[in-house]
């Protein structure tokens, strides 16, 4: 991707490593004793490395008895294959509690010796050597940036939960210093295991405790084994990122593999061009945070999500906001590229660009262009502009349309499709109607030439043009034969303008990359089959249009050659008969008219099928429209409880009928002339079907003043609207809509009020609620808390976005402290900007485990001292 440096690569920010935090040097001694097992520490080294590169082991700790000398070589080796490497002891307290304490990669040994002798015992002793006090020994030693974990401490002896009891155990819980517990899962659980996790009374500590897996490692083998490793999220495989992670277990600590159900993920985002020029953002797989002043292109990271995958606003504002943004700060010319992960149709990496403005590509691993589309492959991904929810929050049938996206059943292309075929039924019916109109007014002029004709009768000259009127028949079939070539022609250039054979032939894509390809290739040949008669087809049907044209035109010439006697003798008839005082040209005339007209009366028949076949269309579309309507509904049911259940019953959603009626009533202004006003008020009514009143608006008149209490002149101008007004109105779907509720009360005791009732930040509150618990898909919000009610922010958002954590990428500019700092941002990236470029801070983009990150969000967010003291366990403050 264009833009991509060494150094946007390296700002991934948090994510998942596995770790093992009581790997043995080899001297360790014991009854598993590396040394048993190999002969060499270089052969010992070597294995349990290799085991870690297999396993995806990132980080380990080196541990030994009251030592730490011992672990150089292990120590060395790891960081020379990019393992993260904490040196450190085992200790025991003068209780017998089993200690791990852990320091930070690189720490000098001598200063981890200086820390075994604050312990109160000498670098080398002997195991089960007692040291200081367990209370001690963590004061001490997190005074000195150390990180200490009771181990096995649900193992008998030596364990924490198993030599401890009573008020002892509870203050040792309570101890201030202490964040995690090493449980070896091979031993019981112990007496007071779960209480202690939870939490519970006498145990109930304010911040949790992380439960970890750091059981002794002495052999490869023993990498497998489920108690020997933990995965954290950290930003980086070191003891600083580990410290973090240990004090926010909920979200960083996992002692199972953490890779959830496959999802689509947004990798990163890259411009050429514009106003981030040569920039590359990359997203967290959790919480990504913009952050930043104003104008350093937070907004402008989403909208170019957005316009890259061509994803639409719901809201007006929003829509005119998008373009401005792609206008005026994308600029024509720039590219834009996001790379995405994706599920389907298949697994893998795929690049999406687009230029301004110009339309979106879709490139796959090896960057050839594919026929899909963005959305083949980023699904149902939810971007919302600055104060786009708000804007939506207005508009009932807007929040219905965001809840049937949240269905993951986009069913509404169906009733977009028969929609599409009413309407080209609609316009082949007014056709058919029009040429029947015609052809009526047309013959209706037979009586007055049979009438005409009825005066010559009994005239004797006539009968001297019996063979010129024969003449004229033969020269009318001519012309009708001319007329039916000139009908089949119209026909194939529909066919030939449709192009039905370019779809069959189109290739099958991702046919090749199935290992079924040659089962599958059945359908491709069978398509191709009927793709290639029909271009055949077509050209055999053009060619007998030509030769049937040219017989046409060769038997009309051997037919005036033959004839030429009989029109030169006729001519000569018609000249005495004037001469004689009759008038042949008018009864010629007549007769000629009334000829074509009987030939013109044999279209009815077909005119009166093609109008009964497009009447049976139009029954079958409008049943299958209101089949596909019903299913829609159902889907927004479906879509519905599923909110109200992913809310927890904060926020309670129910279908009604939508409010706006505007285009049907525009139907009413543009078909109906007078008399309107009942019509209009009808349509207003929630229980308006404009199915049921086509119905009985086509029984007539009377129908209409029993059924709706219209007038006379009312029914008379809705009737006299006819067939036109009716079939678009019956077309016409009644928008969906649903009307949202927020538990307003303090302890969510149910005290609804619905969004027309609220204030704008609560009336944003409940559809944030919404967007977050309804949808796996990515998420991406600017600003969200311009328009959220301040309760809301840290009660509501921060908690639902913590719960996200694995199941849902999220992605929010901010200048909040709250969202990133008290939802745990994996990555905050920090943008700044001179007015003509913006660009992120390299150095303050990361996980808020990095310093320069925590400082720099502390000091540009609103509310970020605030935040941090919320957390101030964390932050170590």
């Amino acid at each position: 991707m264009a833009g991509k440096t060494e150094d946007a690569k390296s700002m991934q920010g948090a994510r998942w490593i596995r770790a093992a935090l009581q790997v043995n040097p080899y001297a360790y001694k014991g009854a598993s004793a590396p040394s048993a097992n190999f002969k060499s520490e270089a052969a010992y080294n070597s294995a349990i490395l290799d085991r870690c590169d297999a396993l995806g082991v990132g980080l380990i700790a080196v541990t030994d008895h009251w030592a730490v000398d011992s672990a150089k070589g292990l120590l060395k080796a790891a960081q020379d294959r990019g393992i993260g490497a904490l040196p450190g002891f085992e200790a025991n307290s003068s209780e017998g509690i089993h200690l791990l304490v852990l320091f930070e990669v690189g720490t000098p040994l001598d200063k981890v010796n200086a820390a075994i002798g604050a312990c109160g015992a000498d670098p080398g002793s002997d195991n089960g050597t007692s040291g200081n006090s367990y209370a001690d020994i963590l004061r001490d030693m997190t005074a000195r940036n150390a990180l200490v974990v009771p181990a096995h401490a649900n193992v008998p002896k030596a364990g924490l939960l198993t030599s401890r009891g009573g008020v002892p155990l509870q203050n040792a819980i309570k101890n201030e210093h202490l964040h995690a517990i090493g449980i070896s899962p091979g031993a019981a659980d112990a007496a007071d295991q779960v209480a202690i996790f939870k939490r519970r009374k006498p145990f109930d500590r304010q911040h949790p405790l992380a439960e970890i897996h750091a059981d002794d490692v002495c052999h490869p083998d023993h990498l497998d084994e489920v108690g020997a490793t933990t995965w954290f999220k950290v930003s980086e495989p070191c003891l600083r990122s580990l410290k973090h992670a240990v004090r926010t277990p909920q979200t960083r600590v996992s002692l199972a593999d953490p890779v959830g159900a496959p999802r689509v993920l947004l990798r990163s985002l890259a411009w050429t061009g514009g106003f981030l020029d040569d920039v590359t953002v990359n997203f967290s797989e959790d919480l990504t945070a913009f952050i930043g002043g104003r104008g350093t292109g937070k907004s402008t990271v989403v909208e170019s999500l957005r316009y890259v995958m061509d994803l639409q606003p719901i809201g007006d504002q929003s829509k005119r906001d998008h373009s401005a943004v792609v206008e005026k700060v994308l600029t024509t010319g720039t590219l834009i590229e996001l790379e995405v992960e994706a599920i389907s149709p298949k697994p893998g990496r795929f690049t999406i660009q687009r230029t301004v403005p110009g339309r979106s590509v879709v490139l796959d691993s090896s960057d050839t262009v594919t026929q899909m589309q963005p959305q083949d492959i980023v699904g149902l991904v939810e971007i919302f502009g600055q104060h786009e929810l708000a804007e939506v929050a207005q508009q009932p049938s807007s929040v219905a349309e965001m809840l049937r996206r949240f269905s993951g059943e986009d069913g509404d292309h169906e009733l977009d499709e028969i929609r599409s075929r009413l309407g080209s039924n609609r316009s082949q019916l007014a056709t058919v109607e029009g040429q029947q109109a015609k052809l009526e007014e047309e013959l209706d002029d037979m009586p007055r030439l049979k009438d005409q004709l009825e005066h010559f009768k009994d005239a004797e000259w006539p009968k001297k043009l019996a063979e010129q009127e024969r003449l004229n028949a033969d020269a009318a079939i001519f012309d009708e034969g001319r007329r039916r070539l000139s009908f089949a022609d119209g026909l194939i250039e529909e066919l030939k303008e449709s192009d039905p054979a370019a779809q069959l032939l189109q290739t099958y894509e991702l046919l090749d990359e199935s290992p079924r390809a040659e089962l599958l290739k059945a359908v491709s040949k069978a398509t191709s089959n009927v793709g290639t008669a029909l271009e055949k087809g077509i050209l055999a049907l053009e060619k007998a249009v030509l030769s049937a044209t040219a017989d046409i035109d060769a038997a009309e010439k051997k037919w005036k050659k033959l004839t030429a006697d009989l029109q030169a003798g006729h001519a000569e008839v018609v000249r005495q008969l004037k001469e004689e005082g009759y008038d042949p040209d008018k009864y010629l005339s007549a007769r000629d008219q009334l000829k074509r007209l009987r030939l013109r009366a044999q279209e009815r028949p077909r005119l009166a099928a093609k109008r009964k076949t497009l009447l049976d269309e139009r029954k079958k579309q409008l049943g299958e429209l209101v089949k596909a309507e019903t299913a829609a509904k159902k889907r927004l049911a479906a879509a519905v409880r599923r909110a109200n259940q992913a809310t927890g019953k904060v926020v309670f959603v129910k279908p009604i009928s939508a409010p706006g009626r505007e285009p049907m009533k525009q139907l009413v202004e543009d078909h109906v002339q007078s008399s309107r006003k009942s019509l209009l008020a009808l349509i207003d009514q929630d229980d308006f079907d404009p199915h049921g009143f086509v119905a009985i608006a086509r029984k007539g008149k009377s129908e209409l003043i029993d059924a709706y209490g219209f007038s006379g002149a009312q029914a008379d101008a809705v009737h006299s609207a006819g067939e036109p007004f009716f079939r678009e109105l019956e077309e016409v779907l009644l928008e969906q809509a649903v009307e949202v509720s927020l538990d307003v009360s303090e302890d969510r005791s149910g005290k609804y009020r619905a969004l027309a009732e609220l204030s704008k930040g609560q009336k944003a509150t409940a559809l944030l609620l919404l967007l977050l618990s309804v949808s796996s898909s990515p998420l991406v919000v600017d600003q969200p808390e311009d328009d959220l009610d301040n309760r809301f922010i840290f009660d509501g958002l921060v908690t639902k976005l913590r719960q996200l954590k694995g199941q849902r990428q999220v992605i929010v500019s901010t200048h909040n402290a709250n969202v990133p700092v008290l939802g745990d941002a994996e990555l905050i990236v920090t943008l700044e900007g001179d007015g003509q470029r913006g660009k992120p801070n390299k150095n303050a983009t990361g996980s808020l485990d990095h310093e320069p990150v925590r400082k720099m969000a502390e000091h540009i967010l609103e509310g970020g001292r605030d935040a941090f003291d919320a957390r101030r366990h964390l932050y170590g403050f």
